[in-house]
């Protein structure tokens, strides 16, 4: 997974923000406290100060993975998720969370859905 918010909860909800993993992936919810599966299980959490597989489509052919660690700063959670053949970063740089898709960085205001395509073919958003 990774992806965070200001608020300390990283969400990945297929038609919500901060992104979506469009026909993917059912909700699943990241915490500084708790992750909460996509079938309702919420198991307590502690976040490392390394990259940890938080979510991911465990089949032979993989749709998504993500990945979270906890920041170094004041902000509890960093997230990278690969969906789509795409690398989407969530960095905390001070007090806010930067985006990037594929090493670009996406400026992004708090709210704010951001579609991303393929052609004419809707990645995430």
């Amino acid at each position: 997974m990774p992806g965070s918010s200001v608020s300390g909860t990283t969400h990945f909800y297929p038609n919500s923000s901060p992104t979506t993993l469009k026909s993917i992936a059912d909700p699943c919810i990241v915490t500084s406290t708790d992750v909460r599966t996509s079938d309702n299980v919420t198991y307590s959490y502690s976040p490392a100060q390394c990259w940890t597989l938080t979510s991911a489509k465990c089949s032979p052919d993989p749709e998504y993975a993500v990945f979270t660690k906890r920041s170094s700063s004041g902000l509890p959670l960093e997230a990278v998720v690969y969906v789509g053949g795409h690398k989407v970063e969530f960095n905390v740089q001070g007090n806010s969370v930067k985006m990037s898709v594929n090493g670009s960085p996406i400026d992004l205001q708090p709210g704010e859905q951001k579609l991303h395509k393929e052609g004419s073919t809707e990645i995430f958003k």
